[in-house]
């Protein structure tokens, strides 16, 4: 959450400008509204956790190894969306929003676990794959301010400032699957038990433009997009080989969205309901270094006792795609 007082300085800045920026000799005519409204979306996609590195065994022989997970995000959010926005002349000319959602319900697909290896006259290629269960809890916030920059008879457009943070939470439940043995023979594994912890989070920073066709009337569309730096951090907990992976450090993201809006009755009661659909798309990818920590002895390794033990600088890839489509129904005041 730290990443939030980053935004701080460039919305006040926003928001300044706007309410103070008017034509020299012209008069204006300025109205604020708040609006609120409950938040749901169903969102589907992944997260995918990487590694993929060379190393040279005792022989001197170089070694391949890699490790794909795959994290289902296809689940419920629910939340809400708060916001306040400037009028004049009958368009919208800035306004700023914030939204809170978290999840309903664990994901319907399975965590994915896939692994290759190359051990130059014994194996080479994929020696592993099983399917978990996942329980998840997540968290998003999102912060966005913008503002007019152009208004023509259909359209306008509008510079965008925004902060996009989410948390994810897995635990991994069990597992069925394969795995070929020192012997090279294929055997099945199956558990039950608890497998894996998986928290990551991404704080991202955003600007990109909005441009919303038919302003004036009771219906429209908004279409967004936006990219920016962002700043990923993640902790994997694999209970099964006794070791914590942890890894920060800076990508980059896009978003996009489309949102059609429908207004209904007359602001001059008091308050207006309103009603939009809205379609979303994020992608997120960061190349860290990962450092791995045993806390106890690594069933997967039989020579030699692995507690204490550090790597340091594994090479790390996190990427996450990301589908929602959602709805709200709310009033502005």
């Amino acid at each position: 959450m730290k990443h939030i007082s980053a935004l701080i300085l460039p919305v006040i800045l926003l928001l300044t400008a706007a309410t103070m920026a008017q034509t020299p000799g012209t008069p204006s005519v300025r109205k604020l509204y708040v609006f609120a409204s409950p938040a749901v979306s169903l969102n589907s996609g992944h997260t995918e956790y990487i590694m993929d590195f060379y190393f040279l065994d005792t022989l001197g022989q170089t070694q391949w190894r890699k490790s794909e997970l795959e994290f289902p995000l296809d689940i419920l959010l629910a939340g809400a969306e708060i916001g306040i926005y400037s009028e004049e002349g009958g368009r919208t000319d800035w306004y700023i929003s914030t939204s809170l959602r978290a999840n309903f319900g664990n994901p319907d697909g399975l965590m994915k676990d896939h692994d290759w290896k190359t051990e130059p006259g014994v194996f080479d290629g994929k020696f592993s794959y099983t399917e978990s269960s996942t329980r998840l809890s997540a968290f998003l916030l999102d912060i966005n301010a913008a503002r007019l920059y152009y208004s023509g008879e259909k359209i306008d457009l509008f510079f965008l400032l925004g902060f996009h943070y989410q948390k994810w939470d897995f635990d991994i439940i069990g597992y069925d699957g394969w795995q070929y043995n020192d012997d090279s023979l294929r055997i099945n594994l199956s558990s039950s038990r608890k497998a894996l912890e998986y928290e990551v989070t991404y704080a991202m920073p955003v600007f990109g433009t909005i441009m919303r066709i038919n302003p004036e009337k009771r219906t429209g569309l908004d279409l967004e997009a936006a990219l920016g730096p962002v700043f990923v951090s993640d902790h994997d907990n694999h209970l099964l080989r006794n070791k914590i992976g942890e890894a920060n450090g800076v990508g980059y993201g896009i978003s996009l969205s489309a949102e059609g809006y429908f207004l209904f009755g007359d602001i001059r009661r008091g308050y207006r309901p309103f009603f939009d659909l809205n379609a979303g798309f994020a992608y997120m990818n960061a190349s860290v270094d990962q450092t791995q920590r045993w806390y106890g002895d690594d069933p997967a390794s039989q020579d030699f006792d692995d507690t204490g033990e550090v790597v340091p600088d594994i090479p790390h890839d996190i990427k996450s795609l990301q589908f929602g489509l959602g709805l709200r129904i709310g009033l502005i005041f």
